[in-house]
Parts: C-alpha cells; sequence; structure tokens
C-alpha cells in the first residue's frame, strides 16, 4: 500500500488491515500454491478472462524462498484474454501446458476441456485502488525451471562471446573517437 500509515500487518496472517475499516487485504508478496480448478468470464467491460481459482500454501520471503503460510488460503486469479493481453496471455497458457490454437478447450465444459487442476501457480499480489477503496491485484508469474547444467554452461559461453564482441566494440569507439 503506498501511504504506510494507512494500514498495519497483522502478524502470522499475512493480511493486511486498512485502519480505515477497509477491507483485510493479503500482504503484498509472491505466495505459491496449487490451482484447483478454472473457469471463464467477462468483466465488466465485457473482456473476456481465464480464472484461476488457486489454493495458496506458501508466500516468499526475504530470501526469495517460499516458506508455508499459517492459514493457507484459496485466491481467484484472472488471466484476461483481451487482444491487447494476448501475447502476455499466450505464455501464461503455455506455461501450463496449453498450446492450442484456440481458446475452445478452455471451457470447462468442453469434451477434451483442458484442466489447470493440480498444477502449481505462483501469483503476486500487490495493492490498488478501485473507486477510492484499497484492492488487491493479483497476477500470475511465470517462473522458469532451474537450467540443466551443460545447457546453462553453453547458454552463458555464448552469451560471453557476445559481450566481448560488445566491449570490443565500445573500446575501438572509444579509441576513435576525440571527446
Amino acid at each position: 500500500m503506498s501511504n504506510e500509515s494507512a494500514a498495519t500487518t497483522t502478524e502470522n496472517t499475512n493480511e493486511t488491515q486498512s485502519t480505515n475499516r477497509g477491507p483485510k487485504l493479503k500482504t503484498e508478496g509472491a505466495y505459491k500454491g496449487e490451482i484447483l480448478r478454472h473457469s471463464l468470464g467477462l468483466s465488466a467491460n465485457k473482456t473476456p478472462y481465464l480464472e484461476l481459482i488457486a489454493r495458496f500454501n506458501q508466500i516468499e520471503n526475504d530470501a526469495l524462498e517460499f516458506e508455508d503460510l499459517e492459514t493457507p488460503f484459496s485466491k481467484p486469479v484472472r488471466i484476461y484474454l483481451s487482444t491487447n493481453a494476448m501475447d502476455n496471455s499466450k505464455k501464461t497458457l503455455n506455461h501450463y501446458g496449453f498450446a492450442d490454437s484456440t481458446l475452445a478447450r478452455l471451457r470447462p465444459g468442453h469434451p477434451d476441456a483442458f484442466s489447470f487442476a493440480g498444477k502449481e501457480i505462483v501469483a503476486t499480489c500487490r495493492h490498488g485502488e478501485y473507486k477510492g477503496r484499497p484492492k488487491e491485484e493479483w497476477n500470475v508469474q511465470r517462473r522458469n525451471a532451474p537450467a540443466d547444467e551443460a545447457e546453462l554452461a553453453a547458454a552463458l559461453e555464448e552469451a560471453s562471446s557476445t559481450w566481448q564482441e560488445d566491449e570490443n566494440d565500445i573500446t575501438e569507439f572509444a579509441e576513435n573517437t576525440r571527446f
């Protein structure tokens, strides 16, 4: 929350209570859990979205490690399917294994419906405002799996050669330019 004096954190509950009798908000940060189910919907602006209902049981600490929550909770997290958000949405859907060329199998009633159930989810909670009231904004994170050592070594070698080429270009530019 941008106004630190307007909120206090309740110990061991990972909730922030607005002092103006507003809603209890989850502490800002990254949460890890499991997707229980999904649904499709339309926002008030008629934007289609995929809603992942997740059970969060861990929060990321200052050491960037996840630790168990005292009280796990369920929360819907939306992925908007608008034209403007589609590139990011496709990447998120691909992250969860959905790579279809159409969105038809996202419908839970589809005969061959895609299931997100049981998949791990990491989502970030941020605080914002809507019509002057505090609210939570949840976004799905796409975290890469740790790299294979050989793959990582090859990628670093390639990056190092590019780095050296760039450094040589900069050195040559500096040597041939009068300031």
